[in-house]
């Protein structure tokens, strides 16, 4: 391997940049360097968002659970009008009797 990489360097030895850079180009970059603000991690955190998730959720497992709740209240023809609460008297008395 140590061949393969000094045959490499030898074949392109003469397409190298050797040109010396212009008078003065160091200092311009270092100016440059220091003219760019410095932008050291001042990252806003935002606390609203993990809360503002949290809560979401808590909505919608509460809307899940109390949608998903059994009816307990009793659907019977009774609740819907006083002739259909006769009717089912009624045939209950007939049931009870058989």
């Amino acid at each position: 391997m140590k061949d393969n990489i000094e045959q490499l360097f030898e074949s392109l030895d003469s397409q190298f940049d050797i040109e010396v850079p212009n008078l003065g180009h160091q200092q311009r970059f270092i100016d440059k360097l220091n003219k760019t603000e410095t932008k050291v991690a001042s990252r806003k955190t935002n606390y609203w968002k993990p809360l503002l998730a949290v809560a979401a959720s808590v909505v919608l497992i509460l809307s899940i659970a109390l949608n998903l709740k059994p009816d307990t209240t009793q659907k019977d023809l009774a609740s819907i009008s006083p002739e259909l609460a006769e009717t089912q008297n009624f045939f209950l008395t007939l049931s009870l009797l058989n």
